[in-house]
């Protein structure tokens, strides 16, 4: 093939690539083409990456070597060869791609334990040949002390690649578009560990004698025996991959409820954990589209999981904003503030959702747009009761993830709130 700077590549180096396709796919492809162009495996070193407004040109030893442009709305638009590249490259980069995308061997079962803040997993649940939920095994650490970071395993199913370094991507890949959607449609958070405001085999500073106590029973100065310990959950036999899903015989299913009593309902924390009787339409109306429809899904999970990790009442509401405002789609220049309050008078509508939370997500997107001050300024437990807003905004920040979930939901079943 002829190398030249108008020549675009990216369907002849990504043949099963959509132009429309999802912006997690966009990213993988950058991450094989600066896999191959940027390594220094290929013992040519002095890589590098440049980043313009709509562009990122790759480099070596200084010598332009590929071109990536994005359009206005950030999305991959082509490859163009520069000066540097030549033939050996562009086989680097089929090579990759036939190993990362054509090159499989059957499929694996991924493993990962996963957790959640409120309701404790008694039972399974699967979804079709793609997951799986199931308690984590009778020997497996757990606590008592009510609700936060309660263990449940998630398996999921993942193509299994020929080349077995590519085993770890491919399944961090798989597992996160599931999460990412799951989290979305369940009105408690599933985490995965480690939490977003920690790195993996990051230390803490704990008091061990406190191990298996209840902070709320102790009467007096506690005990003190200070570590810094490393962040861990494990159990014995724990694998991360096997050939199936585990055997479920004998073991309950997790409890459905119908999903207008899941969604609108009021449920206590620390109580089993069910799921709505719909999940599995659901899901599917989230994982079968292609193109533009799966982009806005993928955005405004990903932006409803960063809003269940945010560490204040105004992380989460700007969070909760991203989440609603990802649905909305292209919209004209100038009409993006007020086609999104159209669209929260539209789909965040529930029992759940007040009038007042609805007002505060537009205000605070409004805001963003026309240089109003930050939203929530007191909503730190700390500093709450030093100013008469303090309780308001607290109280509606913890209404966001309510609201966009609630918009979420309703905006992927099309119902709007004229459909009663």
């Amino acid at each position: 093939m002829e190398i030249g700077t108008t020549t675009n590549l990216l369907d002849e180096l990504f043949p099963n690539w959509e132009r429309s396709g999802d912006i997690i796919r966009e990213y993988e492809l950058l991450e094989i083409l600066g896999g191959e162009l940027l390594s220094s495996g290929n013992g040519r070193g002095g890589a590098s990456a440049r980043y313009g407004s709509n562009e990122i040109i790759y480099s070596r030893s200084d010598v332009p070597i590929l071109r990536a442009v994005f359009s206005d709305e950030h999305r991959l638009n082509g490859l163009f060869a520069m000066e540097g590249l030549n033939e050996q490259d562009l086989q680097l980069i089929r090579d990759k791609v036939r190993l990362e995308e054509l090159d499989t061997v059957g499929s694996l079962v991924g493993r990962e334990t996963c957790f959640n803040d409120e309701y404790r997993v008694e039972g399974w649940w699967k979804y079709r040949d793609c997951f799986q939920i199931l308690p984590v095994p009778p020997h497996a650490p757990r606590h008592q002390l009510g609700g936060g970071d309660l263990p449940f395993l998630f398996e999921f199913q993942y193509d299994r690649p020929r080349n077995h370094r590519l085993h770890h991507d491919r399944r961090l890949r798989a597992i996160w578009r599931m999460h990412l959607v799951l989290n979305a449609l369940l009105t408690s958070p599933i985490i995965r560990w480690p939490r977003g405001d920690t790195l993996s085999g990051a230390r803490v500073w704990v008091n061990t004698a406190l191990s298996g106590v209840n902070l709320h029973s102790i009467v007096g100065f506690p005990k003190w025996n200070i570590d810094y310990l490393p962040q861990c959950y494990w159990y014995e036999g724990f694998q991360d991959a096997a050939e199936d899903f585990s055997c479920v015989e004998g073991m309950p299913g997790i409890p459905v409820i119908p999903a207008h009593e899941y969604y609108d309902g009021f449920r206590r924390s620390f109580s089993p954990f069910v799921l709505p009787d719909d999940l599995e339409h659901s899901l599917d109306l989230c994982l079968d589209p292609i193109g533009e429809r799966r982009d806005r899904i993928l955005r405004s999970a990903f932006w409803i999981n960063e809003m269940d990790q945010a560490t204040s009442a105004s992380l989460r509401m700007i969070c909760a904003v991203q989440a609603v405002d990802a649905l909305l789609g292209e919209v004209p220049r100038g009409q993006r503030t007020a086609r999104f309050g159209q669209f929260l008078n539209q789909f965040a509508f529930s029992p759940t959702v007040s009038d007042e939370e609805r007002r505060a997500l537009f205000e605070i997107r409004s805001g963003l747009s026309h240089g109003l001050r930050d939203p929530l300024i007191m909503d730190r437990p700390d500093y709450c009761h030093l100013h008469p807003m303090g309780h308001g905004d607290r109280r509606l920040g913890g209404g966001a993830p309510s609201t966009a979930r609630v918009a979420f939901y309703n905006w992927l079943h099309n119902r709007p709130a004229n459909d009663g």
